[in-house]
Protein backbone atom coordinates (compact mmCIF):
# COMPACT_ATOMS: atom_id res chain seq x y z
CA UNK A 1 0.00 0.00 0.00
CA UNK A 2 0.95 3.73 -0.70
CA UNK A 3 1.17 5.91 1.94
CA UNK A 4 -0.63 9.27 1.61
CA UNK A 5 2.15 11.40 0.67
CA UNK A 6 4.86 8.80 -0.03
CA UNK A 7 5.91 9.37 -4.10
CA UNK A 8 4.66 6.79 -6.43
CA UNK A 9 6.14 5.19 -9.49
CA UNK A 10 3.11 5.80 -11.37
CA UNK A 11 3.22 9.23 -13.43
CA UNK A 12 0.41 11.55 -12.02
CA UNK A 13 -2.72 11.44 -14.19
CA UNK A 14 -3.76 15.02 -15.46
CA UNK A 15 -6.31 16.10 -16.94
CA UNK A 16 -6.50 16.20 -21.02
CA UNK A 17 -5.39 19.57 -22.60
CA UNK A 18 -5.23 20.52 -25.94
CA UNK A 19 -1.70 19.44 -26.75
CA UNK A 20 -2.57 16.22 -24.14
CA UNK A 21 -4.89 15.41 -27.33
CA UNK A 22 -2.32 15.14 -29.93
CA UNK A 23 -2.21 19.07 -30.37
CA UNK A 24 -5.69 18.90 -31.52
CA UNK A 25 -7.10 22.82 -30.72
CA UNK A 26 -9.97 25.06 -31.11
CA UNK A 27 -8.01 27.74 -30.67
CA UNK A 28 -9.55 31.22 -31.61
CA UNK A 29 -12.87 29.52 -32.16
CA UNK A 30 -15.89 31.03 -31.26
CA UNK A 31 -17.65 27.70 -30.55
CA UNK A 32 -21.78 27.77 -29.02
CA UNK A 33 -22.93 24.27 -27.97
CA UNK A 34 -26.28 23.54 -26.43
CA UNK A 35 -27.18 21.05 -24.67
CA UNK A 36 -30.44 21.39 -21.52
CA UNK A 37 -28.46 18.90 -19.24
CA UNK A 38 -26.81 21.05 -16.63
CA UNK A 39 -24.06 18.25 -16.22
CA UNK A 40 -23.52 17.73 -20.08
CA UNK A 41 -23.25 21.31 -20.04
CA UNK A 42 -20.18 21.06 -17.84
CA UNK A 43 -18.23 18.52 -19.46
CA UNK A 44 -19.22 20.81 -22.35
CA UNK A 45 -17.77 23.84 -21.26
CA UNK A 46 -14.89 21.98 -19.58
CA UNK A 47 -14.15 20.16 -23.00
CA UNK A 48 -13.78 23.54 -25.09
CA UNK A 49 -12.02 25.14 -22.44
CA UNK A 50 -9.46 22.23 -22.40
CA UNK A 51 -9.37 22.13 -26.27
CA UNK A 52 -8.31 25.95 -26.64
CA UNK A 53 -11.75 27.49 -28.08
CA UNK A 54 -11.82 31.59 -27.12
CA UNK A 55 -13.85 31.22 -23.86
CA UNK A 56 -14.73 34.89 -24.17
CA UNK A 57 -16.83 34.47 -27.34
CA UNK A 58 -17.81 30.90 -26.59
CA UNK A 59 -20.25 29.89 -24.30
CA UNK A 60 -22.63 26.54 -23.57
CA UNK A 61 -26.71 27.53 -23.64
CA UNK A 62 -29.81 25.60 -22.94
CA UNK A 63 -30.71 24.85 -19.24
CA UNK A 64 -33.18 26.94 -19.24
CA UNK A 65 -36.23 28.59 -21.39
CA UNK A 66 -33.84 32.12 -21.39
CA UNK A 67 -31.04 30.38 -23.02
CA UNK A 68 -33.01 28.41 -25.35
CA UNK A 69 -34.41 31.26 -26.82
CA UNK A 70 -31.11 33.06 -27.53
CA UNK A 71 -29.25 30.56 -28.96
CA UNK A 72 -29.75 31.78 -32.78
CA UNK A 73 -29.44 35.38 -31.33
CA UNK A 74 -25.89 34.23 -29.81
CA UNK A 75 -24.91 32.23 -32.77
CA UNK A 76 -25.32 35.16 -35.07
CA UNK A 77 -23.57 37.71 -32.53
CA UNK A 78 -26.81 39.42 -32.01
CA UNK A 79 -26.68 38.81 -28.53
CA UNK A 80 -23.56 39.22 -26.39
CA UNK A 81 -22.98 35.44 -25.09
CA UNK A 82 -21.86 36.25 -21.56
CA UNK A 83 -25.30 38.49 -20.98
CA UNK A 84 -27.47 37.12 -23.18
CA UNK A 85 -29.07 40.73 -23.98
CA UNK A 86 -28.59 42.36 -27.33
CA UNK A 87 -25.35 43.94 -28.49
CA UNK A 88 -25.85 47.32 -28.70
CA UNK A 89 -24.05 49.26 -32.16
CA UNK A 90 -22.50 46.35 -34.22
CA UNK A 91 -23.02 43.08 -33.62
CA UNK A 92 -20.65 40.35 -32.54
CA UNK A 93 -18.53 38.29 -34.70
CA UNK A 94 -20.97 34.71 -35.24
CA UNK A 95 -20.04 31.85 -33.85
CA UNK A 96 -17.38 29.49 -35.56
CA UNK A 97 -19.03 26.59 -34.76
CA UNK A 98 -22.09 25.25 -33.26
CA UNK A 99 -22.50 22.22 -31.51
CA UNK A 100 -26.22 20.93 -30.82
CA UNK A 101 -28.19 18.32 -28.63
CA UNK A 102 -31.03 17.14 -30.96
CA UNK A 103 -34.08 16.45 -28.06
CA UNK A 104 -33.33 20.28 -26.23
CA UNK A 105 -35.89 19.84 -23.46
CA UNK A 106 -37.13 22.80 -21.02
CA UNK A 107 -39.26 21.84 -17.83
CA UNK A 108 -39.25 18.16 -18.65
CA UNK A 109 -40.68 18.94 -22.01
CA UNK A 110 -39.37 19.10 -25.52
CA UNK A 111 -39.27 22.38 -26.47
CA UNK A 112 -36.88 22.38 -29.74
CA UNK A 113 -35.08 19.87 -32.10
CA UNK A 114 -31.46 20.74 -33.32
CA UNK A 115 -32.29 19.99 -36.59
CA UNK A 116 -34.81 22.64 -36.46
CA UNK A 117 -32.41 25.19 -34.60
CA UNK A 118 -30.03 24.08 -37.52
CA UNK A 119 -32.30 24.80 -40.12
CA UNK A 120 -33.62 28.20 -38.90
CA UNK A 121 -29.61 29.34 -38.47
CA UNK A 122 -29.40 28.58 -41.68
CA UNK A 123 -32.21 29.79 -42.83
CA UNK A 124 -30.88 33.66 -41.17
CA UNK A 125 -27.48 33.77 -42.47
CA UNK A 126 -25.35 31.42 -40.31
CA UNK A 127 -22.59 29.91 -42.31
CA UNK A 128 -20.58 28.38 -39.90
CA UNK A 129 -20.34 25.09 -38.74
CA UNK A 130 -23.30 23.21 -36.94
CA UNK A 131 -22.32 19.49 -35.77
CA UNK A 132 -25.51 17.55 -33.65
CA UNK A 133 -23.98 15.83 -30.72
CA UNK A 134 -26.44 13.54 -29.35
CA UNK A 135 -26.94 10.01 -28.33
CA UNK A 136 -26.52 7.48 -30.83
CA UNK A 137 -30.08 6.08 -31.21
CA UNK A 138 -31.22 4.98 -34.59
CA UNK A 139 -33.47 7.47 -35.23
CA UNK A 140 -30.59 9.82 -34.61
CA UNK A 141 -27.96 8.16 -37.20
CA UNK A 142 -30.16 9.28 -40.01
CA UNK A 143 -29.81 12.90 -39.10
CA UNK A 144 -25.90 13.12 -40.84
CA UNK A 145 -27.94 13.54 -43.75
CA UNK A 146 -30.08 16.86 -42.88
CA UNK A 147 -29.10 19.46 -44.79
CA UNK A 148 -28.47 22.21 -42.25
CA UNK A 149 -26.36 20.07 -40.08
CA UNK A 150 -22.42 19.44 -41.07
CA UNK A 151 -22.04 16.14 -38.81
CA UNK A 152 -22.64 14.32 -35.50
CA UNK A 153 -21.08 13.31 -32.37
CA UNK A 154 -21.86 10.86 -29.90
CA UNK A 155 -22.53 11.92 -26.60
CA UNK A 156 -19.78 10.11 -24.43
CA UNK A 157 -16.75 9.74 -27.38
CA UNK A 158 -13.47 10.54 -25.71
CA UNK A 159 -12.46 14.13 -25.81
CA UNK A 160 -9.62 13.52 -28.72
CA UNK A 161 -12.31 11.89 -30.86
CA UNK A 162 -14.77 14.98 -30.21
CA UNK A 163 -11.69 17.64 -30.93
CA UNK A 164 -11.06 15.36 -34.35
CA UNK A 165 -14.67 15.13 -35.44
CA UNK A 166 -14.98 18.57 -35.11
CA UNK A 167 -12.25 20.67 -36.93
CA UNK A 168 -12.42 17.72 -39.59
CA UNK A 169 -15.79 18.83 -40.14
CA UNK A 170 -14.76 22.48 -39.96
CA UNK A 171 -11.94 22.47 -42.01
CA UNK A 172 -14.42 20.90 -44.71
CA UNK A 173 -16.53 23.53 -44.46
CA UNK A 174 -14.20 26.04 -44.81
CA UNK A 175 -12.62 24.54 -48.05
CA UNK A 176 -16.17 24.42 -49.23
CA UNK A 177 -16.87 27.40 -48.85
CA UNK A 178 -13.19 28.69 -50.67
Amino acid sequence: PVLPNEPTSEPASEPPTAKSCGGVTLKGLKVLAVDDDELMGLVLTSALQKLGADMAQSRVLGVNACEQGCIVDVALGRRDPALLEPCRGQPLPPADIVVLDQHIDCDGRQSKLGTDVAAELRQQGFDGLIMLHSASSPEEQDLTEHPAIDGTIAKGVPLTKFARDVLTAYDSRMNRQR
